[in-house]
């Protein structure tokens, strides 16, 4: 049985990176040889801890949904959106006060639709200077088996 490598969230685009850096076999004089495979692979602390600082640095504006980033199942690392402090359907339909946010039903509804958009059109497309690309489910499987497209 298959597993899907990433974590897909509904409402927020898929934005991963590949923070590994590969290792090629050595002639004697200690040179990569041209047009190898790669014998290994590295993991970049460098480039992951900038795109953790960037997260760190974009979830000081955010109010409903926090970033983090979240390993692959096989390989990469996606930035994940955790909405543990947005009010979900439930809370709109079973409370009549939102004094905890200081808005009406519908301003606070309004609020939280804006902070996804925000994350969706600013603040993850900011990360492809940092090497993530967004990409979508091609195809899903009933093994579990998941294809992801890059979208351009």
């Amino acid at each position: 049985m298959g597993a899907a490598n990433f974590y897909t969230q509904e409402g927020f685009d898929l934005w991963a990176a590949d923070f590994s850096i590969p290792l090629y076999p050595t002639d004697e004089d200690g040179e990569e040889i041209p047009d190898s495979d790669p014998v290994d692979y590295l993991f970049d602390d460098e480039a992951y801890d900038e795109a953790a600082e960037k997260i760190a640095d974009a979830n000081k504006n955010l109010r409903f949904f926090k970033l983090d980033l979240r390993a692959g199942y096989y390989a990469g690392t996606q930035i994940e959106i955790d909405d543990g402090e947005a009010p979900d359907d439930i809370y709109f339909k079973e409370y009549f006060s939102f004094e905890d946010y200081g808005v009406n039903r519908y301003i606070l509804r309004r609020m939280v639709d804006a902070e996804k958009r925000r994350i969706n059109e600013e603040i993850l497309p900011a990360f492809k200077e940092l090497g993530f690309d967004r990409y979508t489910v091609s195809a899903r499987f009933s093994n579990g088996e998941t294809w992801y497209s890059k979208v351009a």
